[in-house]
């Protein structure tokens, strides 16, 4: 029986089935030879297919890949990096939010001076620093006294500075301080040598 040779040629083949020449015999019926022509026949057809493929440059491996698997891979770089993490590539990369921890504003009173006499009174200064990463939003500052006429608080530094609610009554005063943070100096006055109670709050 004669059997019919066809030439099928891939260039730059990168995967798949490789196929040179096939000798196909016709289909006969109820013979051997016509399943072997048969299944010749669909080669030919997925050898085509995957010669098409190729020549679009769609590589066959990626289409029965399975996607569920897929790996996210990121590319990190650094610039004049002296140490940590060498950059490279890094798979299935995990960010985690971390809470930081910012500690406790510290706060302290010095004593500049003491019940000097002044206006039929006597006027203490004190000297407030505020150590903190980040500046306290409202610090309530409470000064007693029993006998206290006056109380200031100011900044020891350029710019803005914001003040709240201030008064004055009978054994006490206080202030409200906005972003707090830095320096302050704090005036008391008195008509006598009372003993200076000073709290705050934030």
């Amino acid at each position: 029986m004669k059997s019919q040779k066809i030439e099928i040629k891939n260039k730059n083949q990168i995967g798949g089935l490789t196929v040179g020449n096939l000798y196909i015999s016709p289909k006969t019926n109820g013979t051997k030879q016509g399943k072997l022509g048969k299944w010749a026949s669909w080669a030919t057809i997925i050898a085509t297919i995957i010669g098409l493929l190729v020549y679009f440059g769609i590589d066959p491996n990626n289409i029965f890949k399975n996607k569920e698997n897929k790996k996210e891979t990121y590319y990190t770089e650094s610039n004049n990096q002296t140490g940590g993490l060498t950059a490279g590539k890094i798979e299935e990369l995990t960010i985690f939010n971390q809470e930081v921890q910012v500690p406790e504003p510290q706060l302290e009173l010095q004593e500049l001076t003491k019940q000097i006499s002044i206006d039929n009174g006597y006027q203490t200064e004190l000297l407030l620093s505020i150590n903190t990463i980040t500046p306290i939003p409202n610090l309530h500052l409470k000064v007693e006294a029993p006998t206290i006429t006056y109380l200031d608080v100011t900044a020891q530094r350029t710019g803005l500075e914001i003040q709240g609610v201030q008064d004055i009554q009978e054994g006490y005063a206080f202030t409200n301080l906005q972003n707090a943070y830095g320096k302050y100096k704090i005036t008391v006055r008195t008509r006598e040598k009372d003993f200076l109670n000073i709290t705050y709050d934030y």
